[in-house]
């Protein structure tokens, strides 16, 4: 037992140490950075949807597929605002019922207009997102917030 609690302590340690939100809290920094960071937004954790399946918190929050700048990663392209403000590619299912994401050239978006599509999984010129791309739940005071911060990167 005593081995246990050692191994649970050197684990909230490390996860704490290694991780710029503190698995999973609330980042410093201004409310919009909240939830790109963390998924928390001014009443908690904000519900997603992936893949069609019902509104959870579980999955990560924005820069855990966008990168913690917006520039992407592996899992997600980049979302910065110099990537989403201009002409841009971003692979999405062109229909609910495509099974086989394409790539298309897009945009610009304003911050807006990306929100937007976070929120309905759908583009500002009427694509479906792809499908591991989750829509939040966003209330209008979150959804302000993640596009002034969206704005910024």
């Amino acid at each position: 037992m005593a081995r246990l609690g050692r191994s649970l302590i050197i684990s909230v340690a490390l996860c704490a140490a290694l991780l710029p939100t503190g698995c999973g809290a609330a980042s410093s920094g201004s409310p919009g950075q909240r939830i790109f960071d963390a998924g928390v937004g001014h009443a908690g954790a904000i519900p997603r949807s992936a893949m069609g399946g019902p509104y959870s918190t579980d999955g990560p929050p924005c820069a855990g597929c966008h990168g913690a700048t917006g520039q992407g990663s592996g899992i997600g392209p980049g979302i910065a605002a110099a990537t989403l403000g201009a002409k841009h590619t971003i692979t999405h299912k062109p229909s609910a019922a495509d099974t086989s994401p394409q790539p298309v050239a897009e945009g610009p978006w304003t911050p807006q207009q990306t929100v937007g599509a976070v929120t309905t999984g759908v583009t500002p010129e009427g694509d479906h997102l792809g499908g591991r791309m989750p829509k939040w739940r966003l209330d209008s005071t979150d959804a302000s917030a993640l596009a002034q911060y969206l704005g910024k990167l």
